[in-house]
């Protein structure tokens, strides 16, 4: 295990010791809306603080941002961390939410992090030496039918009427093809378990795109194929190598209906 991808995995179990005594008692029933943002803006801060405080002590020259909206720069190492993705979840006390981590060597990355708070499971990539889960190797499914198929759906809360429209489409073009959806409101957790092969594939809605190169080296790097993680497309399809071109075309198909 690379040195930087060991200390971003420990800085998280250790922010993950901090947080889940507050998951126990679900924040969301007990406060009113102004209460509730000023504690996860408050949660939030101390999280990063903690990433912040481990990693420079460790590498002095590094960089950590929490805003995905910055395009990774060629002359530092930097941090790119998601403390919690699957906020509504951890508000509600639903157990799937997790920090999500790319590390950026020269503005390309290096290494993809995401680690699942509650079942304490460490899902990391590096460019060309694979993936891995808790120290065992990540492998895509061999599923090669639609309708054998199990696909996630992630981050769909536009409030445009043709990019819903476009999802409503693709839904129904897939549902035809007897396809079984999840969706846990988690996107990182969501593309993590297309390399895990629990999905076959995950349809996702991702503005940032860090967000979608973090997933893209996980999922390539366990056997898998992504589009999106270059550009700022309004949609990612995670897939394994059988069906990707089968839900791409879907996508493409999808969207023309609505042009």
């Amino acid at each position: 295990m690379d040195p930087l991808v060991r200390i971003g995995l420990r800085t998280a179990r250790q922010v993950g010791k901090q947080i889940l005594p507050t998951y126990d008692r679900p924040p969301y029933g007990r406060m009113g809306r102004t209460a509730l943002q000023t504690f996860i803006k408050n949660l939030r801060s101390e999280m990063l603080h903690i990433f912040e405080d481990q990693i420079i002590r460790a590498y002095p020259t590094h960089s950590v941002s929490s805003d995905f909206t910055l395009n990774p720069t060629k002359d530092s190492v930097q941090w790119f961390i998601e403390v919690l993705d699957g906020e509504t979840n951890f508000l509600r006390s639903l157990n799937d939410f997790c920090a999500a981590i790319g590390i950026y060597e020269n503005g390309v990355i290096r290494h993809s992090l995401i680690y699942h708070y509650v079942d304490d499971q460490e899902f990391f990539a590096t460019v060309e030496l694979g993936a891995q889960v808790n120290r065992n190797r990540l492998r895509v499914s061999t599923t090669n039918k639609l309708a054998e198929s199990v696909i996630a759906l992630s981050g769909f809360h536009s409030s445009d009427p043709r990019q819903n429209s476009k999802l409503v489409e693709y839904i129904k073009l897939l549902y035809h093809h007897r396809v079984e959806f999840r969706t846990s409101g988690c996107t990182s957790l969501d593309i993590a378990r297309v390399a895990q092969g629990k999905h076959d594939g995950c349809i996702a809605s991702i503005d940032s795109l860090i967000t979608k190169q973090i997933g893209a080296l996980l999922v390539s790097e366990a056997g898998g194929m992504a589009t999106g993680s270059c550009s700022a497309n309004s949609y990612t399809v995670f897939s394994n190598p059988s069906l990707f071109g089968l839900l791409s075309n879907s996508l493409a198909l999808s969207e023309s209906i609505n042009k």
